[in-house]
């Protein structure tokens, strides 16, 4: 019985090494951890950055230009220049993601909902980040629903 459990440990541990290693991690649906209340630029304009992950250790950073805070607002920067007007970057088991044209990353980003009655934005974004080295990929692709007090550091003007 005992070398039965001990098996089964064993290939327990070989999958979530495996899993843990792979070069292409799609991550799950996170929560919104904070949106900056303070004054913060982007190539040298205002701009507001949101939280989102899973906890403190395994986030997101997306930063967006005020101006472009709008209903409607889309880039894909498979087609279009996002420089300067978005930006995002990962932290995830220890490693930094970013995006990386010569790595194949890419944004798409669209704003679906910014209602200044409701208190509440929605904003979607699907994307693929690299390490530095490109050796290591996340996958996102989710609606980030803001709300509360963070829907007014969103919208706050400084």
């Amino acid at each position: 019985m005992k070398k039965i459990i001990h098996i089964i440990l064993s290939i327990l541990m070989v999958l979530t090494i495996s899993a843990c290693s792979d070069k292409n991690t799609t991550l799950s649906n996170g929560k919104v951890l904070i949106v900056s209340d303070s004054m913060e630029t982007l190539k040298g304009k205002p701009s507001v950055t949101i939280y989102f992950g899973e906890n403190q250790k395994n986030f997101n950073t997306f930063t967006i230009l005020k101006e472009e805070l709008h209903n409607g607002f889309a880039v894909d920067s498979r087609v279009n220049i996002t420089i300067g007007k978005v930006d995002l970057t990962s932290s995830y088991h220890k490693n930094q993601y970013y995006l990386n044209e010569k790595n194949d990353a890419f944004i798409v980003l669209k704003i679906k909902k910014l209602d200044k009655t409701d208190n509440e934005a929605i904003i979607y974004i699907k994307a693929k980040v690299s390490t530095a080295d490109g050796n290591k990929y996340l996958n996102i692709d989710q609606d980030i629903k803001i709300n509360g007090k963070y829907f007014l550091n969103l919208v706050k003007e400084f």
